[in-house]
């Protein structure tokens, strides 16, 4: 689970969802959080990413979200301007792309240099930067 303070929004991979892909939930924590819970019982917009979505993270500073794809081995880069709890025009369509090792599963972003880093099953890192 990734969180963007600014928006209050919480993004959840979601493993797949039974035709190749997998998703992203974009769930508004205004309305679905410990203490209020009116928006829980609505399905939330998902962004399309790519098949096996295991790890995420939120980079505040380029305002994406990052997702690792286990099993087609890419990450997936979600624009938070157009794809959040407010604004989901963005979430409607497939996210880009970036292939990584094999089975990338944890992620971490460093905003100050603009990297994505992931690690891969194969004992290698992953190292993209977040201009693409």
């Amino acid at each position: 689970i990734a969180i963007d303070q600014a928006t209050d929004t919480s993004y959840v991979a979601n493993l797949e969802n039974g035709e190749g892909s997998g998703t992203v939930s974009v769930i508004k924590g205004a309305t679905c959080n410990a203490t209020t819970s009116t928006g829980c019982g609505h399905t939330p917009p998902t962004a399309t990413v790519g098949f096996g979505p295991s790890g995420i993270a939120f980079d505040p500073t380029s305002r994406t979200v990052v997702v690792t794809n286990v099993e087609d081995a890419s990450i997936s880069v979600i624009n938070a301007n157009s794809c959040n709890a407010t604004v989901t025009s963005g979430c409607h369509h497939p996210q880009p792309k970036f292939p990584a090792g094999r089975e990338p599963n944890g992620v971490t972003i460093d905003p100050a240099v603009g990297t994505i880093y992931t690690s891969n099953l194969d004992n290698t890192v992953s190292i993209i930067p977040t201009t693409r």
